[in-house]
């Protein structure tokens, strides 16, 4: 199917564009929604190891998300999300940062 081609060609674009925009200690921080096509491709070796992917996939507890985010921000560090809407993002990330679209994701920035 034309359709199923299509949205996998924007998938891996997607993930292209993101590993294009993170750099070393950049760190992206999503729900299995958001983040789906950035994990494929990043298992299939298509994409840079030099930032860090935060999601269920790796584990952390959305308490743990929250204070890596603080904590890199806080080291002046940059944190991004897909998209800064409930169900894309923890809930505590949104009520904690304020976010500011910057390339294909979203840049949290202090309150």
């Amino acid at each position: 199917c034309a359709g199923v081609a299509h949205g996998a060609d924007l998938s891996q674009r997607f993930a292209e564009a993101v590993d294009k925009q993170l750099t070393q200690g950049d760190v992206l921080i999503g729900d299995l929604t958001a983040v789906n096509p950035v994990v494929a491709a990043r298992a299939a070796g298509e994409l840079s190891g030099e930032w860090r992917l935060v999601s269920e996939w790796s584990g952390e507890t959305e308490d743990e998300a929250v204070a890596i985010a603080e904590d890199t921000v806080r080291a002046g560090g940059r944190v991004f999300v897909v998209s800064p809407a409930p169900g894309y993002v923890p809930q505590a990330l949104l009520k904690r940062f304020e976010f500011e679209h910057d390339g294909v994701l979203w840049r949290a920035k202090e309150r």
